[in-house]
């Protein structure tokens, strides 16, 4: 009785293999297409993105390089009065400056750049 079981367990097994092996080819071949379409969607967005770097204060390009080496993501959209990210509520002066956009500042505690919600690019 076990080597009978353990044949039909074969058996199935081997179907299932053979099933997998003949759908093998198509999957490939949509993963191949899906790899080319992502690869040209990065170099695209890569190509933006050293367009709009162009335009931007090299001191705050590179005070944003290093953020985003430490935390992604290194800006984020200031709804409330708190930090979206690590929750510290910041200063009024601090808000208030962000909310005008009088100038650029970081969380001061975990240092990602701040930008009010009504600046945010969609």
């Amino acid at each position: 009785e076990t080597i009978d079981g353990a044949k039909s367990d074969l058996a199935r097994s081997q179907g299932t293999h053979a099933d997998l092996e003949s759908a093998a080819p198509g999957r490939r071949g949509d993963l191949s297409s899906r790899d080319a379409a992502f690869n040209a969607q990065l170099a695209d967005l890569g190509d933006r993105r050293a367009r709009v770097v162009t335009d931007i204060d090299p001191k705050i390009l590179a005070r944003y390089n290093r953020i985003l080496a430490k935390h992604h993501p290194a800006v984020c959209v200031l709804s409330g009065k708190s930090c979206p990210e690590c929750r510290i509520v910041l200063p009024r002066q601090t808000y208030s400056e962000i909310r005008r956009g009088e100038q650029i500042h970081s969380c001061t505690n975990c240092l990602r750049l701040l930008v009010p919600d009504h600046m945010a690019a969609d």
